[in-house]
C-alpha cells in the first residue's frame, strides 16, 4: 500500500483556497488527502479526526493575525512540517518566521503545482531528519549520562592519540575537565614519562589490544599519582574507545595488607622459634629424669612428655603455616606413578601404617605433569596419615587412593572407611583448629594446612564425609605438561 500524503490547508480567502487545491489536485504527485479550514479555531479542532503529514498555514485569518497565527499554531502542533502563506507585503515577517522554525514559506506569486510540491516534500523530509536527529540526540544524551555515572574514565581518541570524547568521571579521577581535554594528546598528558604513553599506545591500539588488561601509572592535574587497569573496549573507523579503571586504592590496600601479613608471618615464626627453645629443654631434664628410673614418678612424667609432644606438634605446625606462606614452588615434570614410593618414605615410622594399610591405583593414562612434587608428597602423606589414625578400631580397612585425568585436570582421591566427620561439621573442616571431634587430641591443624598446600599449587580440595561411615578427600590440581 502506498503513502498517502495527508494536507491540511488553513485559507479563508476562498479563490487562493480553491487556487491551491487545483494545484494540489495533480496525480503525478501520488496519493493525498486534503482537509480545509477557514480558521485557526477551524483547523484546530480538524486535527481530532485528521492528523496531517504537514499544514499550509495563511498567516490572516478571521481569529488570529499576523506573527501571532504561527506562534499559537506551533505552541500547538511544535513538530508538524508548516509551510506558511504570506502576502507580498509580508515577506520580510516570513523570513522572521523562519528563524522561528518555520519550514518554509510562500508568496501568492509562488503558487505553482511544482512550488508547492516542492514545499511540501522538503518541509516533509526535513521535518524527518530533524525527528531522526532529535531521537539520536536524546539517545546520546542518555548514553553520556549512563558515562557519566559509572566510575571508570571511557576515552574516545583517534588514531594519532587526540582526544574525542571522554565522560565527566575525568574530573573526579584527574581533576580535568572534560572540554579541556578534547583534541589533546592523551598519550603525552596523562602518563608519568613519554615512554609509557609510547608503550600504552603500541599495546592498547595493536592487533590483540583487546584481549590484554594492562596496568598503568597515571598524573592526574594535581600532580598525583594514580594507577589504572586500562582495557581496549571496542574501535570504530580510526577511532578507539578505552576504559580506564581507578585501582590506586586497592593498590593501596594490598600493599598495606602485604606488609601486615609479613608482619603476623614473621610473628608467627619467631614466636614457633622462640617457644621451641624452652620446651627442647624441658624435653632434656624429662629424658634424664626418665633415666633416673624414681619411683612414684613414672605416670607423672609420662603425662607431662604426653602434653610435651603436642606442644611440640602445635609449634612445628606453626612453623608449617609459616614456612608455606613464603615458600616458593619448586615445578619440574614429573611422573605421579611414583608418587606411592615417595609417600611410603615419609609414613613407614608413622605408628598406624602398614603396608597393606593403603591402595593405590593410579590410571596408565595419567600424564607426567609439571608440579612440585615434593610439595605434593608431603600433602599426600599427610592426608593418608590422618586416615589411618581416624580408622574404626573393630574394622579396619585399607586407605584407597586413586589418581586420574580428569576434566583436563589431575584429580587425587583419597577414600577411608573411618569413624568420619557428623554432616553439621563439614562447613568447618578447613577451617583453623578444626577438630572432628572432642576426644581429638591433635592441634586442629591438619586439613587446615592441607588446604594451604593445595592452593599453593593453584589447586582445590573438597571433603565429603558421613559419621560411622568414612571420608573422601579430593584434590584437583591444575594438568601442565
Amino acid at each position: 500500500m502506498s503513502h498517502i500524503l495527508k494536507i491540511l490547508l488553513v485559507e479563508a480567502d476562498v479563490a487562493q483556497q480553491h487556487h491551491i487545491l487545483q494545484c494540489l489536485s495533480d496525480e503525478d504527485w501520488g496519493e493525498k488527502l486534503i482537509q480545509t479550514a477557514n480558521s485557526l479555531q477551524e483547523a484546530v479542532e480538524s486535527t481530532a479526526n485528521f492528523i496531517p503529514s504537514a499544514v499550509m498555514l495563511n498567516l490572516n485569518l478571521p481569529d488570529s493575525k499576523g506573527l501571532e497565527t504561527y506562534r499559537k499554531f506551533r505552541q500547538l502542533f511544535p513538530s508538524l512540517p508548516c509551510i506558511l502563506l504570506t502576502n507580498s507585503s509580508d515577506r520580510a515577517l516570513g523570513i522572521t518566521l523562519l528563524h522561528e522554525g518555520a519550514d518554509d514559506f510562500l508568496t501568492p506569486d509562488q503558487l505553482t503545482t511544482e512550488t508547492i510540491e516542492k514545499s511540501l516534500s522538503f518541509a516533509i523530509e526535513r521535518s524527518s531528519l530533524k525527528s531522526q536527529l532529535q531521537s539520536l540526540s536524546d539517545e546520546l544524551k542518555f548514553h553520556v549520562g549512563i558515562l557519566d555515572h559509572i566510575q571508570d574514565i571511557v576515552l574516545v581518541i583517534d588514531r594519532f592519540g587526540a582526544v574525542e570524547f571522554v565522560n565527566s568521571v575525568v574530573r573526579l579521577v584527574l581533576g580535568y575537565e572534560p572540554k579541556e581535554l578534547l583534541d589533546e594528546n592523551w598519550w603525552e598528558l596523562v602518563f608519568v614519562t613519554k615512554k609509557q604513553g609510547k608503550d600504552a599506545k603500541k599495546r592498547l591500539l595493536g592487533p590483540r589490544a583487546r584481549f590484554q588488561q594492562l596496568e598503568y601509572e597515571l598524573i592526574s592535574k594535581r600532580k598525583q599519582h594514580l594507577q589504572f587497569t586500562v582495557s581496549q573496549s571496542f574501535h570504530f573507523n580510526h577511532s578507539q574507545v578505552l576504559v580506564f579503571h581507578d585501582i590506586t586504592l586497592r593498590k593501596r590496600a594490598d600493599l598495606e595488607l602485604a606488609v601486615k601479613q609479613a608482619d603476623l608471618e614473621n610473628l608467627l615464626y619467631r614466636l614457633s622459634h622462640d617457644l621451641k627453645a624452652p620446651v627442647s629443654t624441658f624435653e632434656g631434664l624429662l629424658n634424664a629424669v626418665k633415666a633416673t628410673k624414681c619411683d612414684g614418678v613414672a605416670d607423672l612424667v609420662e603425662l607431662m612428655a604426653t602434653n610435651l609432644d603436642r606442644q611440640k606438634q602445635l609449634l612445628t605446625n606453626f612453623q608449617a603455616i609459616s614456612h608455606l606462606h613464603q615458600y616458593q614452588l619448586s615445578n619440574h615434570r614429573c611422573d605421579l606413578q611414583r608418587l606411592p614410593f615417595g609417600v611410603t618414605k615419609l609414613l613407614v615410622d608413622k605408628p598406624n601404617y602398614k603396608r597393606e594399610s593403603i591402595i593405590w591405583k593410579i590410571e596408565t593414562t595419567v600424564p607426567k605433569v609439571v608440579l612440585d612434587i615434593g610439595l605434593l608428597t608431603q600433602l599426600v602423606a599427610h592426608l593418608l596419615e590422618n586416615a589411618l589414625l581416624y580408622q574404626r578400631s573393630k574394622t579396619i580397612e585399607p586407605v584407597l587412593v586413586v589418581i586420574e585425568e580428569k576434566d583436563s585436570s589431575i584429580w587425587i582421591t583419597i577414600s577411608d572407611k573411618g569413624i568420619g566427620i557428623p554432616k553439621r561439621l563439614l562447613p568447618h573442616v578447613f577451617k583453623l583448629f578444626f577438630k572432628g571431634d572432642m576426644h581429638s587430641t591433635g592441634p586442629g591443624f591438619g586439613l587446615y594446612l592441607s588446604k594451604l598446600i593445595t592452593e599453593k599449587m593453584n589447586g582445590t580440595i573438597h571433603l565429603e564425609s558421613e559419621k560411622g561411615e568414612g571420608t573422601i578427600v579430593s584434590m584437583v590440581l591444575p594438568l601442565e605438561r
